[in-house]
């Protein structure tokens, strides 16, 4: 799809349900105005790009641990080290944000 007078054209694909480890092959197929073609064509050996899908999966928490300044109090003013380990099939890279909430017990 061409975007405004853009000389680039842009799609969007969703490989999602692809089995995690499975091939995937990207070729174009068309011609312009006058007909000349573009592209690749179909097969790895054709192809314009292709790579190696990896299943979304959820990261996993390894091990926790929190160490407070004042033993067993959380300190105002004093930093509490907060150290966790994570593991993902697919690697971290893709971990954009980590949240931690407190809860209180009264």
């Amino acid at each position: 799809m061409r975007v405004n007078q853009s000389d680039y054209f842009h799609a969007k694909f969703d490989d999602t349900f692809n089995a995690h480890g499975q091939l995937v092959s990207i070729f174009i197929e068309g011609s312009d105005k006058v007909g000349n073609l573009l592209g690749s064509g179909p097969g790895v050996a054709n192809d314009s790009i292709h790579y190696t899908s990896l299943v979304p999966q959820s990261s996993t928490l390894e091990n926790f641990s929190f160490t407070l300044p004042g033993g067993d109090t959380l300190v105002p003013g004093h930093l509490a080290w907060i150290n966790l380990t994570l593991s993902d099939i697919n690697g971290l890279e893709d971990v954009e944000e980590i949240e931690l909430t407190r809860g209180f017990t009264w």
